[in-house]
C-alpha cells in the first residue's frame, strides 16, 4: 500500500473565514418530562462548494430528547488565495470546517436550551479523523 498524500502548503491567512450566518433555528418543547431522557445529537455537513477563491460550507446540528428538540443550520463563507487550488481548498475545508463551525453551534444550542427552561445542553467537542481506506491484498 502506498501513501500518495500530498502536503498542502501552509500559507498564513491563505484561507480565511469571512462570516458565519445562521440559516435556520428551530426549538421545540412539547412536554415537561419529570426525568431527563437520553440526549441524542446529529451533526452533518449539508453542503460544501468551492470555486473562484470562495468556499461555502453548511453545517446542521440537531439535538434534544424525546420531548425537546433544537435544530440549528449554519452557513460559513470562506475565501482563499490563489496559493490553493480549488481541490486543496475543498480538502482543507472538508477536514477543518467542523473545528471552525462547531463552537458557533455549541453556543447557540447551549443558549437556546437555557432559554427553553430545560437542562442546558452542551455539545461535546468532536475529534475529526480523516477517512482511511483499506486495501485488500
Amino acid at each position: 500500500m502506498t501513501d500518495e498524500t500530498t502536503a498542502l502548503p501552509m500559507v498564513p491567512y491563505g484561507i480565511q473565514l469571512q462570516e458565519v450566518v445562521v440559516r435556520q433555528i428551530r426549538a421545540e418543547r412539547t412536554a415537561t418530562p419529570a426525568l431527563r431522557s437520553e440526549l441524542r445529537t446529529n451533526i452533518s455537513v449539508s453542503g460544501l462548494s468551492v470555486g473562484d477563491g470562495k468556499g461555502l460550507v453548511s453545517l446542521d446540528v440537531q439535538t434534544g430528547e424525546a420531548h425537546d428538540e433544537i435544530f440549528v443550520s449554519l452557513v460559513a463563507d470562506f475565501r482563499y488565495t490563489d496559493a490553493f487550488t480549488d481541490a486543496q481548498a475543498e480538502e482543507l475545508l472538508r477536514t477543518g470546517m467542523l473545528a471552525v463551525l462547531l463552537p458557533y453551534a455549541r453556543e447557540i444550542v447551549h443558549h437556546l436550551s437555557m432559554r427553553m427552561g430545560i437542562v442546558p445542553i452542551i455539545l461535546s467537542m468532536v475529534a475529526v479523523q480523516k477517512e482511511q481506506t483499506h486495501e485488500h491484498e
